[in-house]
């Protein structure tokens, strides 16, 4: 018709609402019983998971309407005048309805700018016309013309088979490549996420109930426990034991446990926090006792807490963006020029075109980075040139950025608070402290403010991690995973090694640590590591991993894979088959079942 000869195929497009409205419709229709299963299809009525697939709501459904509508497609029928492309929608039409879209909607892409509109090709094709016509010339076709104006390539999984065993799906993976767009995968909605963060906030509580019970009776029987306690510190050492393992492996049942155990010993440590603050405000500890202290305590207790839920939040997404790659795998060679076509002659042209651009292995390693990493962007393809393989390379951890900033900045500004809370009493707050526990802490603080040089230290690393916040959010999302681990790596091991060796001096002496005792690695954190955090989170995974010799393997350490490659290994690993990458394979073993949900 003469509408889709007047708009340009760029702004065939539909938006968030027309494919919420389409799957209602769609829904109403298998109600009434207006779309029916087939030979083909034996859709249930009662799933509301999958749906009908492609080809059956295209003739039951998209055809029938658009053809009254003047034989125009579905997104033309609603924007005559046609929308920009911000997304190019790739999929096969094995999938059901249901699970499209709500893959799609789940992961509308914010990478470059929110997106508005999507070119999907059951919607934004006249479903009525010869198709054969508009792709007599893949270069012209209307798919190449929308993914060429369109800055992000989603990938729609399914549970049939890989999209990439399509000659067409191969194509578009060819046309993103050869045009530096971003590639990510898309995944469905998490099932039991809800259900299972209310379990670990429940978990949490119970535990905080229990112990602040506890440690009320032991109170009053004179055994309370004060901010520096070695239970206490003990209790927060396990907490970034456990979360720092659960962010660094693969989702298994051995997470989750060390997840439930993480909720107990997070709830021991905010009881015991809680607890210390309200002795201090009723004036039941000892004068020595500082206020900054007591609320670094809260701080870091808090911190595990919300790192704990985060945590089992990050666990099931994991498993479902894993789920979603096995998804992609399932049928796929490794190779694009063993996928398929219903119609020969448009694999002939499409071959033709790839292999006299030279790309065709390019295009191949391009669909293993995101078989591999969940994405394939220009970043990630230069990171894996050097480095190897990066499982999940693009999937980044809320947890761990909770768990590795917020644990830091928490040191930092209590010991610039305290520094100046003891300054401001006139060094009064240690007058009653006994001698074997405050004489580090009397040297140090009882200094001059401004002739304290570890007190201009403090702010610099204070400053350094507030700085590290805005940078995350403006640099590229495809490396804020590495980020997140670079915060992790780098200050967060070194506060839990910090604080084992605290608590085996606590446990052997029985008193408070001094702050004097902690200068040198105040100064290794914000003299060393603070700075080269920020630093390697502006560089990015692919300038790091361009470092001669160290490079590589410090990017694969920080990421959390076993082995170190250089980058002539890196590139032998990526030019084999998918068939000798069996090892880099994201882990689909016992996590893939719903009962570890």
């Amino acid at each position: 018709p003469r509408l889709h000869r007047e708009v340009p195929a760029e702004r065939w497009c539909v938006t968030q609402r027309d494919l919420l409205e389409f799957r209602a419709l769609v829904h109403r229709y298998v109600v009434d019983e207006r779309m029916v299963p087939t030979a083909q299809d034996d859709f249930s009525e009662s799933d509301d998971e999958t749906g009908p697939n492609i080809h059956t709501v295209n003739r039951q459904l998209v055809m029938p309407i658009t053809e009254r509508a003047g034989k125009v497609s579905w997104a033309l029928m609603l924007h005559p005048e046609g929308l920009h492309c911000d997304l190019f929608v790739t999929h096969g039409w094995a999938e059901g309805i249901y699970e499209l879209i709500d893959k799609l909607l789940n992961s509308w892409p914010t990478w470059r700018g929110p997106a508005r509109n999507a070119y999907c090709c059951v919607l934004s094709n006249p479903q009525c016309l010869d198709i054969g016509t508009l792709l007599s010339s893949p270069r012209d076709s209307p798919f190449a013309r929308a993914l060429l104006a369109a800055p992000c390539l989603l990938v729609v999984p399914n549970k049939q088979g890989s999209i990439y065993g399509r000659v067409w799906c191969a194509y578009e993976a060819f046309l993103a490549y050869s045009n530096a767009k971003v590639i990510f995968t898309a995944t469905a909605p998490v099932r039991h996420r809800a259900h299972n963060v209310t379990l670990t906030c429940l978990a949490v509580v119970a535990a905080f109930c229990a112990f602040t019970t506890a440690l009320n009776i032991g109170t009053m029987q004179g055994v309370g426990m004060h901010p520096g306690d070695v239970d206490g510190l003990v209790a927060g050492f396990s907490a970034y034991i456990f979360l720092f393992v659960v962010a660094m492996t693969r989702p298994s049942a051995w997470t989750r446990v060390l997840l439930f155990a993480n909720t107990v010993s997070s709830g021991y440590a905010l009881a015991q926090a809680v607890n210390c603050l309200v002795e201090l405000a009723m004036g039941w500890c000892p004068t020595w006792i500082t206020y900054s202290g007591t609320i670094g305590l809260v701080w870091s207790a808090l911190v595990n807490v919300v790192a704990t839920v985060v945590a089992e939040a990050d666990r099931v997404a994991e498993i479902q963006s894993r789920r979603e790659t096995k998804q992609l795998r399932n049928g796929f060679t490794g190779f694009i020029r063993n996928a398929s076509s219903s119609a020969p002659q448009d694999k002939a042209k499409i071959m033709d075109e790839v292999v006299a651009s030279g790309l065709e292995e390019e295009v191949d390693k391009t669909i293993e980075v995101l078989l591999v990493a969940g994405a394939s962007t220009p970043t990630l393809r230069s990171t894996f040139d050097q480095t190897g393989p990066l499982e999940q390379a693009s999937y980044t951890k809320l947890s761990m950025a909770v768990f590795g900033w917020a644990n830091s900045f928490g040191w930092y500004l209590f010991l610039v608070l305290m520094r100046i809370e003891v300054s401001a009493t006139g060094c009064k707050v240690f007058a009653d402290c006994p001698p074997e526990q405050c004489a580090g802490d009397i040297d140090v603080m009882c200094t001059p403010l401004l002739q304290d040089a570890d007190f201009y230290i403090a702010v610099f690393g204070f400053l350094a991690l507030l700085a590290w916040l805005p940078l995350f959010f403006h640099i590229p999302k495809d490396t804020r995973s590495f980020a997140v681990r670079v915060i992790v790596i780098l200050l967060g091991v070194v506060a839990v090694l910090l604080r084992a060796v605290d608590c085996m001096r606590l446990r052997a002496e029985g008193k408070f640590v001094a702050v004097a005792e902690m200068r040198w690695s105040l100064r290794v954190n914000a003299l060393v590591l603070a700075p080269a955090t920020l630093a390697l989170t502006a560089a990015g995974p692919a300038w790091v991993a361009g470092i001669p010799c160290a490079g590589p393997c410090l990017v694969r350490c920080c990421m959390g894979q076993s082995a170190c490659c250089s980058k002539k290994e890196g590139l032998a690993q990526r030019g084999q088959p998918l068939g000798q990458w069996r090892k880099y394979e994201p882990y689909v073993g016992s996590s893939d079942s719903e009962d570890d949900e």
